[in-house]
């Protein structure tokens, strides 16, 4: 019988950088269309943040060639708490491939002091990879990337949460027409500010986006609703230009909406028109029904459904 050839995992060298860009299309062809990222994208979009470690990008290599990587990372809020962003495989990759990446980057967080692994990350704001195709929000793994499914849970984590991503077509949006909605316009209107923020880490993951807040405002000045939009920085353009991400903030936390948002968020899809823009993108948890129901009364319909892992390292067998 023949012999299995080694898997060598190292850390990313200068080098690797066309090849994990290859792995990064190869990886997500095998689940749907081929995501349009160029390697000064991928560059911009994660190696050249200030946070970034070479020895947290992890390289699985056979037989001289690069099969798969992994990116780890802690959140910024804690020293014990990281994060894997992304798990790429080439075609020929296994799931032992996989697997041997993961414990890898187990072991060097728990050499680190870390305690607690999640595995795709959600709605994130800390590693870079926000708006590069097609990660977009970020919805944890998908439900289609079997083999990295199989492999986290033979290295030992549970399903955490689940996420669903839900887009609204801007061509053609009209926004619902109710009581309310008719009482916003007359006596409110929308303004539009940037928003910088005030966490240097968020300031430099987000870097490559242009990040609007939404306000709608009645006629006293009081602020009734505000929404966030991530937009594609037009001199960076690792986001699609014509993509429009809503980071629906209190709402999210609440696990609604208001009629105030709704109006807000509906006026807002529909001046995005102007803006060339095709599409709106948001991520919610799967078990906000109020939340689902309030953004499909806004066209929002659900386009990706993927999982949180979560592996506490004190439960390594």
């Amino acid at each position: 019988m023949t012999e299995r050839p080694v898997t060598v995992i190292r850390s990313f060298l200068n080098a690797d950088l066309p090849r994990l860009k290859d792995l990064w299309i190869e990886n997500w062809s095998t689940m749907g269309p081929p995501p349009m990222v160029s390697e000064p994208q991928f560059e911009q979009a994660v190696l050249s943040r200030t946070f970034f470690r070479a020895p947290q990008l992890l390289v699985a290599e056979r037989e001289g060639n690069v099969v798969g990587w992994l990116h780890f990372c802690e959140f910024p809020e804690s020293s014990v708490r990281f994060g894997i962003p992304a798990i790429c495989l080439g075609q020929d990759a296994e799931v032992t491939d996989a697997r041997e990446l993961i414990e890898e980057a187990t072991s060097r967080v728990s050499a680190s002091g870390g305690r607690t692994v999640e595995a795709g990350v959600i709605r994130d704001q800390s590693f870079g990879y926000a708006g590069l195709e097609p990660i977009g929000h970020g919805v944890g793994i998908i439900d289609a990337d079997i083999r990295v499914r199989q492999a986290l849970q033979a290295a030992g984590f549970q399903a955490d949460r689940v996420a669903l991503a839900m887009t609204a077509s801007v061509p053609g949006f009209r926004p619902p027409v109710s009581r309310e909605s008719l009482q916003f316009r007359r006596s409110s209107h929308v303004e539009m500010v940037s928003f910088n923020f005030q966490d240097p880490r968020a300031a430099t993951a987000m870097s490559h986006l242009d990040v609007e807040t939404h306000r709608l405002i009645d006629r006293a000045g009081q602020v009734l609703a505000e929404v966030k939009f991530w937009l594609s920085d037009p001199e960076a353009q690792v986001m699609n230009p014509a993509l429009m991400i809503a980071d629906l903030g209190e709402a999210q936390q609440r696990g609604k909406l208001e009629p105030s948002e709704v109006y807000l968020l509906g006026a807002s899809i529909q001046a995005a028109a102007r803006r060339n823009i095709l599409s709106v993108e948001t991520v919610v948890d799967e078990d906000q029904s109020q939340l689902i129901a309030g953004l499909a009364s806004l066209q929002f319909q659900p386009t990706g459904r993927g999982t949180n892992w979560k592996l506490e390292l004190g439960d390594r067998r």
